[in-house]
């Protein structure tokens, strides 16, 4: 039988930390494609993106003839673009606060300052920074509770939203 104290361990840690991210990846995903009108949204993204690709070539040529024609457009593309993001911003918070309460629970059993992962590269997020350990490789530095919770979050939320479709553009 498996002791459950191996998961709060290096590199155990982070390897429990992984399901929990995609769990709540696939939740955040499947409630941003349930609530959001995604494809009205990927539209109005695109027509500000073009809408500020024009607007910064007119500043850039400045050619005022077309300046004023773009901004008696700009206030009702922003305005679509800004609902847009507002719904999005909605949705987000519903996901937002379970989130952060698994963080807590798992801070909680697993440690918040327990090196649970390994980077080349050293993390200095706000609060917490990266460690080193005696049981982190060589050359390699330890990466807090905080630090891999955040950057998996990113990572996983990024590849999920690609896959189902829920990213802005």
């Amino acid at each position: 039988m498996i002791d459950p104290s191996v998961f709060a361990t290096f590199p155990f840690a982070a390897l429990t930390v992984l399901p929990i991210e995609i769990a709540t990846g696939l939740v955040a995903n499947f409630i941003m494609k349930k609530k959001l009108n995604l494809e009205q949204a990927r539209q109005v993204t695109r027509e500000f993106s073009e809408f500020q690709k024009e607007y910064r070539e007119a500043l850039r040529n400045k050619d005022q003839a077309k300046l004023d024609k773009l901004k008696k457009r700009q206030r009702a593309v922003q305005e679509a673009y800004m609902k847009v993001n507002s719904e999005r911003m909605k949705v987000t918070f519903i996901y937002l606060f379970p989130l952060v309460a698994i963080y807590y629970l798992v801070g909680y059993i697993i440690g918040f300052r327990t090196v649970v992962a390994a980077s080349p590269y050293q993390f200095n997020l706000i609060l917490i920074s990266a460690t080193n350990s005696p049981i982190v490789p060589a050359g390699l530095f330890g990466m807090s509770l905080f630090t891999w919770y955040f950057i998996s979050y990113f990572a996983v939320n990024l590849l999920l939203g690609r896959l189902m479709g829920t990213t802005p553009t």
